[in-house]
Parts: structure tokens; sequence; C-alpha cells
């Protein structure tokens, strides 16, 4: 049980750090440097935390810290297409009133 709490607080930790990560990776075309900067950016941050928690990358702990990477930032394109979508839908329905 000691070792679990600081591996999901590890992994919890990387998922919320990638979700503005996302949001904003999701306002630029795919592959291009502000696209790159987004993803890459909390590269760092997510090695701190690790530290932090006294964790080292393993193989076994790799897919979780990934998946909790990639989750954050899926989430948060998420975020913006969702916020995106709903304003096109106000801007629209002031039009047609």
């Amino acid at each position: 049980m000691n070792e679990t709490l600081p591996i999901f607080i590890t992994c919890l930790a990387t998922l919320i750090v990638n979700i503005p990560f996302g949001f904003f990776r999701a306002g630029y075309k795919k592959l291009s440097f502000m696209w790159f900067l987004f993803i890459h950016l909390p590269v760092p941050l997510v090695i701190y935390i690790r530290y932090l928690n006294g964790i080292d990358l393993s193989w076994t702990l790799a897919p979780f810290l990934f998946g909790s990477y990639f989750t954050g930032q899926w989430i948060g394109k998420r975020l913006r297409n969702y916020r995106d979508m709903k304003s096109r839908r106000i801007k629209g329905s002031r039009i047609n009133s």
C-alpha cells in the first residue's frame, strides 16, 4: 500500500498537468512548432513530479505514466473542442435570431 499511493499521486498529477497543455495544443495546426511545444513543455514538470515522489521510471511504471500523460492531453483537447463547438452554437443562434 505504501508504494501504490505515490504512484497513484504521480499518475494523477501527470494527468492534471497535461490537461491545459492539451487544451492549448488543440488550438494549433497538427505538427506545427507550437503543437510540438505544448506536447513537450510538460515533460520536465512530469519528471519533477516523479522526483518529488521518489519514483524512478521503470518498464512496469512507464505505461501508467505515459497513459496518464496522453490521457491528460486528450482530455484537454476534448475540452477545447467542446468549448469551440459550444461557442459556435451560441454565435449561430445569435445570427439567426
